[in-house]
């Protein structure tokens, strides 16, 4: 993917993850605060899965999956990633919209539920 469509794709991911956080917390906790941290903190659960992008660009530039167990390795921490990009993200939630970790978590699995199917259909 050309350089400009990966910036494009990411602002565009960016955007999404924020409008779907402030759509959820307004709808069904009715938070409308600190907009503005949500719109900024929405930034950090996109640095794992840019990690694991990296990763896997660097093995497949190298030619490195014929190493043994390198694809399980790569399948492991893109797994991780995701883990941690839903961490990040619930708790970027609970802090912008004041709310306890059980309600960021739930806005946060959805936006990933939404992201998997998203995924599923575009393959």
């Amino acid at each position: 993917m050309p350089l400009l469509q990966t910036i494009a794709l990411a602002i565009l991911s960016w955007l999404t993850i924020f409008g779907i956080s402030e759509m959820l917390s307004r709808g069904i906790y009715k938070k409308t605060e600190n907009t503005t941290k949500l719109l900024v903190g929405s930034t950090i659960p996109l640095i794992p899965p840019t990690i694991s992008m990296g990763l896997n660009i660097l093995v497949k530039s190298f030619n490195l999956r014929f190493f043994p167990r390198t694809t399980l390795a790569i399948s492991i921490f893109f797994l991780f990633s995701e883990v941690w990009s839903l961490w990040t993200l619930t708790y970027t939630i609970g802090l912008a919209k004041d709310l306890k970790p059980t309600k960021a978590a739930l806005i946060a699995l959805i936006i990933g539920y939404i992201n998997l199917t998203l995924l599923q259909l575009l393959k």
